[in-house]
């Protein structure tokens, strides 16, 4: 691969990036549904260290590219005609940092990303037993984008992602989350980086969980990703796929709130930089 085809690969990759680090992944019991009227916010830190950059299967960089973003997000629980759903407000914020082989291509830190609107609805809500959740989310290009920047927190386009979401309780203690989403992508009409169009991407996420006593949860899961496609100034790049799973635990403050702490990293990638580590935090408060 020549030096041109390589920088093209990595900018098609980083302008994917913001996709794959928030939006569509789940933690355990997510779709568990909350009484009518409560409301929940909750608060998400992700730290990631890539090592290296593959273009198909081939390792072909070993630039580092560090990711630490936060989400805020307020969800209120309702029942409108007989239908139970959950709205959702998400604001996230945050920085990129390239280094290494990868130096080059700078940072993007302090600043907004995408706002994303999302409604939930439960066509099953059977409590302790097994809930079926539907959700679209709409995310909007309110995040920081410049034309010139090889690294952007925002994405410059519209996005619709389309997720459902099974949540089965086997017994008291243990049960399975499934969940599958697909994404349609608006174009990025970049000014330097000529136009960019996306066909649909999808994720597919399974994981377990076992409740050790009322105070922790354990939880593990795997997920596979292919972000789409994508065309740069008339010419096509093979999409992204991403292979990855994590472990981690939950643990119950009091009545109001709890803490998850998850740790993980990508089994296998093609065309995009491979997560070594990933740490997510979530904090959330019920009121």
């Amino acid at each position: 691969m020549n030096r041109q085809m390589l920088h093209k690969g990595l900018l098609t990759a980083l302008f994917l990036l913001p996709l794959q680090g928030h939006a569509l992944d789940i933690d355990a019991q997510d779709y568990r549904r909350a009484p009518n009227g409560t409301n929940i916010f909750l608060l998400y830190g992700q730290y990631a260290n890539r090592d290296a950059y593959y273009a198909g299967s081939d390792k072909v960089n070993n630039g580092e590219l560090e990711s630490q973003i936060g989400i805020g997000r307020f969800v209120h629980y309702s029942e409108i005609g007989g239908i139970k759903m959950a709205q959702q407000f998400l604001v996230p914020f945050g920085k990129l940092k390239a280094s290494g082989d990868s130096a080059a291509l700078g940072e993007s830190s302090g600043v907004l990303g995408d706002i994303i609107l999302a409604n939930t609805f439960w066509l099953i809500d059977k409590p302790q037993d097994k809930y079926l959740g539907f959700t679209p989310f709409f995310s909007f290009p309110t995040g920081s984008y410049k034309d010139e920047n090889a690294l952007n927190i925002g994405e410059n386009r519209f996005k619709t992602i389309l997720q459902a979401s099974y949540l089965q309780y086997w017994n008291e203690r243990f049960g399975t989350d499934l969940t599958a989403d697909v994404t349609f992508y608006g174009d990025n009409k970049d000014d330097v980086k000529g136009r960019i169009e996306q066909d649909m991407g999808y994720q597919l996420q399974a994981d377990v969980f076992y409740n050790l006593n009322p105070k922790f949860t354990l939880s593990a899961g795997v997920s596979y990703m292919d972000a789409g496609d994508t065309t740069v100034q008339g010419i096509d790049h093979a999409a992204s796929t991403q292979s990855k799973l994590w472990a981690g635990t939950t643990y119950n403050i009091n009545q109001r709130s709890n803490v998850l702490m998850t740790v993980g990293r990508d089994i296998d990638v093609e065309n995009t930089f491979k997560e070594n580590f990933r740490f997510n935090f979530r904090y959330v408060y019920i009121f």
